[in-house]
């Protein structure tokens, strides 16, 4: 059987099946290297070209792949996982004294299907009890899957510079980040790390960003493809767990050895602060709690007709 190709950004944490230390048993694996690419792009070549048997996927794409007919189906494999609430930033001039009133206001998106939107809307609803109806959005760029329903009362304007939206006070908040030095913008959530741990005690792991999926067709040809390949890329994580175990810093290699670095992979500025014992865990049983919470937002946003099963979704 020829080897089946893989799309795969760099990790720490997956670089010995990269290298082909370790191999899913039964199984060749062909890797297209993708350097210090743009994720969205590969997404992107994914869905329209499905250049490769398998390919790394944001998660928001990848939980909707069912519903929209997409013939590809994620593996309970997450590579990157962070939290984001610190690109939600606000207008002060909205009076907003607290996230629960942003109920009936606007708020400035890249995409409302997107996994950061999502995550972010998500947290505003299971923390602060938002209506995420009652929303109002600007969405400022467009989906992975083309034809995604969108939230209603959501407002298309591609093109559209999230910040100016905010700084103008069209939009009241805005989950894109803010890089400018208008005194008015300051962050939606004040105290980060109170909301982090609050989160982590909801879901026991940090959000999950990226995940691995598969060729429906290569599934159904391949059977006991997808146990073999989390048993390899659980496998090939152990060495980078058993560093962490040891106490080493090896920081400054995820940032020179990676595609993203740590920032993007963990949402981390220093090497203190990586979850351990693990901070990429794999499977359904430690997730199910994020991917319930991810499902059920998906759905109160119009993204998802129903909110599905993580056992429809997933191949295990």
């Amino acid at each position: 059987m020829a080897p089946l190709t893989v799309g795969l950004f760099n990790y720490l944490h997956t670089a010995p099946l990269k290298r082909g230390e370790i191999t899913p048993t039964g199984f060749d694996l062909d890797f297209i290297d993708h350097g210090k690419g743009r994720a969205g792009e590969l997404f992107l070549q994914e869905i329209d070209e499905m250049p490769y048997d398998i390919c790394e996927m944001g998660i928001s794409t990848a939980i909707a792949m069912k519903e929209y007919g997409v013939p590809l189906t994620p593996i309970p494999v997450f590579t990157v996982r962070r939290f984001d609430y610190n690109l939600m930033f606000m207008n002060t001039d909205a009076g907003i004294r607290d996230p629960s009133e942003l109920e009936g206001r606007t708020i400035a998106v890249r995409s409302p299907n997107a996994t950061i939107d999502i995550l972010c809307a998500a947290m505003l609803r299971d923390v602060y009890g938002v209506n995420l109806s009652t929303i109002h959005w600007i969405a400022t760029g467009g989906n992975h899957i083309a034809d995604a329903r969108l939230p209603e009362h959501t407002e298309l304007r591609p093109g559209a510079d999230p910040a100016a939206l905010v700084e103008s006070g069209e939009a009241v908040a805005t989950f894109a980040g803010y890089k400018g030095d208008n005194p008015k913008i300051l962050p939606l959530i004040a105290d980060l790390p109170s909301l982090y741990a609050d989160r982590l005690r909801a879901f026991d792991c940090t959000t999950i960003h990226h995940t691995v999926v598969v060729k429906n067709d290569v599934l159904a040809a391949n059977p006991g493809l997808a146990e073999s390949l989390l048993d390899a890329f659980t496998r090939a994580k152990q060495p980078f767990l058993d560093r962490l175990a040891s106490g080493e810093d090896f920081f400054s290699e995820m940032k020179e050895n990676t595609s993203f670095g740590p920032g993007h992979d963990y949402g981390i500025q220093r090497f203190e602060d990586i979850r351990r014992p693990d901070p990429s865990p794999y499977g359904l049983a430690t997730n199910r709690a994020m991917l319930d919470s991810l499902l059920s937002a998906a759905y109160a946003q119009n993204y998802l007709s129903r909110i599905w099963e993580v056992e429809e979704i997933f191949a295990q």
